[in-house]
């Protein structure tokens, strides 16, 4: 009886480690927008995939070529935080929070 329970005990510890959607990388297409640096009270890069927009937590790694004043389509790998992340710009005294991704890697289309 007790093996029965710690077997049971071992596959639902298995299961839950399974099912962890923060390692998973997607890719996708999506539209990166530019919204101008921290230190003029922009916002940094913000993406929006499938009509959802996300804020990445590592920006600092998109190329300085995509800080455009227009929307770049764009091919992204990412992974999905699910968390969000604070932004602090313009003048607002309030952080504005995003659902927040990791990119993995990021090009134009």
């Amino acid at each position: 009886m007790k093996a029965i329970i710690f077997l049971n005990l071992i596959l639902i510890t298995l299961t839950f480690l399974s099912c962890d959607k923060d390692n998973d990388i997607i890719k996708d297409n999506g539209v990166l927008s530019w919204t101008g640096d921290y230190a003029v009270d922009g916002c940094g890069f913000f993406i929006t995939i499938s009509d959802h927009k996300y804020k990445p937590e590592n920006e600092s790694i998109i190329d300085d070529s995509y800080k455009k004043d227009y929307d770049i389509n764009v091919l992204i790998e990412y992974q999905i935080l699910n968390r969000q992340i604070e932004s602090w710009c313009g003048d607002s005294p309030n952080a504005t929070l995003t659902d927040g991704i990791k990119i993995i890697s990021i090009e134009k289309e």
